[in-house]
């Protein structure tokens, strides 16, 4: 999901932000005056070589993940990554919006979306009692979330 560990990030992290902060730490030591511009320039240039270093990381980790993976999976994360679909992930859970997930859609959401299969789910369909799939939940008329996507288009503009 992009999260990153603290424990294996913080040293890089605390090096960057020490070689960004080093015209402040020279002006409070008194080795040269403060320049507000060469403060910047040189916070710029501190985050600019750790995101570079992290991004390359990050490229060599999802490569050795990949390698590891069938079809199916690397076409959904390259999905993810090329179509930036991760905007959901984002959003403040504000109930009035429907905007919360309780922790079981939004672990069926991430199953779904890193092509995994779902916990906890019925054998058998609740409307026609077919064995329950992913793509029989999504398809079947009779039961799952059809109906439930229909009532909540109906209620959405009913209210």
């Amino acid at each position: 999901m992009g999260i990153r560990d603290p424990t294996t990030t913080a040293t890089k992290a605390f090096l960057a932000a020490k070689s960004g902060t080093q015209v402040i730490i020279d002006a409070i030591k008194k080795i040269s005056p403060y320049d507000c511009m060469k403060h910047s320039s040189q916070m710029n240039i501190a985050k600019k070589q750790l995101y570079g270093e992290q991004k390359s990381q990050d490229i060599q980790l999802l490569n050795e993940i990949k390698s590891q993976l069938d079809s199916k999976r690397i076409r959904a994360i390259d999905r993810i990554i090329d179509e930036k679909t991760s905007g959901w992930l984002n959003v403040l859970p504000i109930a009035r919006n429907h905007f919360d997930l309780t922790s079981s859609e939004f672990r069926d959401a991430l199953a779904i979306r890193y092509c995994r299969p779902l916990l906890d789910c019925p054998s058998n369909c609740d409307g026609c009692g077919s064995p329950f799939t992913l793509q029989h939940a999504l398809s079947c008329k009779k039961g799952g979330l059809i109906i439930r996507r229909h009532n909540e288009i109906r209620d959405t503009v009913g209210d």
